[in-house]
């Protein structure tokens, strides 16, 4: 139990160089890929991992907007997708909108979304895609999606999660090969 305790969290600590894609605090990522992305109710994600390729993204649009004075009016997207191309481990990318200035601007923003998509290079207007997806090369790197930065909110230690339990979280959501390769650099480490 202790090698797997330890195996665990080597795997967690393990990373690969990929790029960062980050999100606007008005969009919620919602799929990389085919790959749910873990939202939580105390923290939101606002950057995730990608390695180098063309990435599906499964976006929601959120926004929050002060009707009166003292009434308020959230204004959400349907879920849809657009393309990320990633071209190099460096190759950071940030998502965002043109925030709408009116709830009704915001009301017709969110039947037709539209993000922006910027990195080092270029800002272009980003391929919406519609469902279904069109089947897309496969990516070299074997990476699960894993949120990088969340939005901090201090939980209640009543309702934080037990970390044996996320170790056996993991290691079962990870792939043999994953495994494979966690058990060998544990034991050249040993």
């Amino acid at each position: 139990m202790k090698q797997l305790v330890g195996a665990v969290l080597i795997l967690i600590g393990f990373q690969v160089n990929a790029a960062q894609i980050r999100f606007g605090e008005e969009l919620v990522p919602l799929k990389l890929n085919n790959t749910q992305v873990e939202q939580s109710l105390f923290s939101k994600v606002t950057e995730l991992e990608a390695a180098v390729g063309l990435h599906r993204v499964q976006l929601k649009y959120s926004d929050l907007y002060e009707v009166d004075y003292d009434d308020h009016e959230v204004i959400e997207s349907k879920p849809f997708w657009i393309q990320v191309e990633i071209k190099n481990e460096r190759d950071d990318v940030f998502i965002s909108i043109e925030r709408p200035e009116s709830v009704e601007e915001a009301k017709l923003f969110a039947k037709k979304p539209v993000a922006v998509i910027q990195n080092a290079q270029d800002k272009h207007v980003a391929k919406v895609v519609p469902e279904p997806m069109p089947a897309l090369a496969p990516v070299t790197v074997n990476q699960p999606v894993k949120p990088l930065k969340q939005a901090a909110v201090d939980a209640p230690v009543s309702q934080r999660p037990d970390p044996l339990f996320m170790l056996e979280y993991w290691w079962q959501r990870a792939s043999d090969e994953q495994k494979a390769a966690f058990l060998s650099s544990k034991n050249k480490a040993q």
